[in-house]
């Protein structure tokens, strides 16, 4: 698993633990548009995965019947969730957790009907939001159609905060997702960060914090104590409530 054999990966995340205790979850990299490209394109993958496996980040975006945003900060490939079930159908992956992009903004409604598609029995969702703005009432219809976390990507939109203003901005989520118990705040945020993120963690509550796409260095170093947040990363991952997904970086 290259980098990733690097940090504690378990083999569920807590978006996933009302699932079956069988499953197993599996981190992939691969994006639905780009996903046969290789030698896949016109074979069955021979790739031997575990029954019930997950795929747990899988973005599904769809301009024809879901405009993308006017904020957007760049056009994305069409991945329409037709195209997602072919090739999930070929790895031989049953599950998908879906993932907002930053493309569709709080606008949640592609995810929400790909994950009313499959259903919740083989569907998760991460969701994005304003948590001044959405109540309890309808995250809890969310959650009834398998959405399991909620999203802060500060990553795309390149945007950067003063840690006190982090601070803030995860406790709002945290307060916002606690009641539901079962929901993880997925942050994805440069390795940088991660020497601020320490001393936060105690102000969620208890809420599990999911770092996105391997903690997101910045580049790859050797030692990999030479990148900028990784000494952090490793001492947060002692915390069983901190995460990394070992998915694309």
């Amino acid at each position: 698993m290259g980098r990733g054999a690097l940090v504690r990966v378990r083999v569920t995340t807590p978006m996933l633990r009302s699932a079956s205790p069988r499953t197993v979850l599996l981190f992939t990299p691969l994006h639905p548009s780009n996903l046969f490209h290789r030698s896949l394109s016109h074979r069955r993958s021979t790739l031997s995965l575990p029954p019930n496996a997950w795929d747990s980040h899988m973005h599904i975006t769809d301009p024809t019947n879901f405009p993308i945003s006017a904020s957007a900060t760049y056009a994305p490939h069409a991945a329409p969730l037709t195209q997602a079930l072919r090739n999930a159908s070929r790895l031989n992956l049953p599950n998908l957790v879906f993932v907002q992009p930053s493309t569709y903004g709080t606008n949640n409604a592609c995810l929400l009907a790909a994950l009313d598609r499959i259903g919740p029995d083989h569907g998760r969702g991460v969701v994005a939001f304003d948590p001044t703005k959405t109540n309890i009432t309808t995250l809890r219809q969310w959650h009834a159609r398998g959405v399991r976390g909620v999203r802060i990507n500060l990553k795309s939109a390149k945007q950067e905060m003063a840690p006190s203003a982090l601070t803030q901005l995860l406790r709002s989520y945290a307060d916002a997702i606690r009641p539901l118990r079962t929901w993880a705040l997925e942050l994805f945020v440069d390795m940088a960060v991660a020497g601020q993120l320490e001393g936060m963690v105690p102000e969620l509550g208890g809420v599990k914090l999911v770092l996105a796409h391997l903690g997101s260095p910045e580049e790859l170093k050797m030692p990999l104590s030479d990148m900028r947040g990784w000494d952090a990363l490793l001492r947060m991952m002692r915390d069983g409530g901190v995460y990394v997904k070992v998915s694309g970086p």
